[in-house]
């Protein structure tokens, strides 16, 4: 499967959804999106916060398909590092599923109807030392430029 492009998408995010994103997609049809975040789930030290975007986009598209997207996410972090005002980004963890009901036609079944699923986890890193090698060695193969100034595409 060919690998989408690498995309910047700037958000501004409010204190239970998304106030804006810098993305847009061609086409005239309807588009309803739908952002939360939260509520989150203190026990003990640990809290846990879903963030959850939910996008339908009518036809005509760029796709020329209805398209639904449910992003799902789960962050988990702890309670008095995110409550500590001398802390800029607290480590935390995500998990996410991503359930798709069109067909992208990167995949390569142009014309298929199918739906796709995809889930993934990780934790924050403040250095590529902190990498996974698998990923590594994927940003080597596909994006050595980016990876050889990733302060440059960290903060451009």
């Amino acid at each position: 499967m060919r690998q989408p492009t690498l995309a910047r998408i700037k958000c501004t995010h409010g204190l239970t959804c998304v106030v804006s994103e810098a993305r847009a997609r061609a086409g005239s049809g309807a588009v309803t999106r739908r952002d939360e975040i939260g509520p989150a789930w203190v026990i003990n030290d640990d809290v846990w916060c879903n963030g959850d975007l939910v996008v339908k986009a009518e036809k005509p598209n760029d796709l020329d398909l209805t398209i639904d997207v449910n992003d799902c996410s789960t962050y988990h972090g702890s309670i008095s590092e995110v409550s500590d005002t001398d802390v800029l980004s607290a480590s935390a963890t995500h998990t996410f599923n991503d359930i798709n009901t069109f067909n992208h036609p990167r995949i390569g079944m142009r014309g298929v109807t199918a739906n796709s699923v995809s889930r993934g986890f990780g934790r924050k890193s403040r250095s590529l030392e902190g990498m996974p090698s698998a990923w590594l060695g994927f940003m080597a193969d596909q994006y050595p430029e980016v990876l050889a100034d990733i302060e440059g595409a960290i903060e451009g």
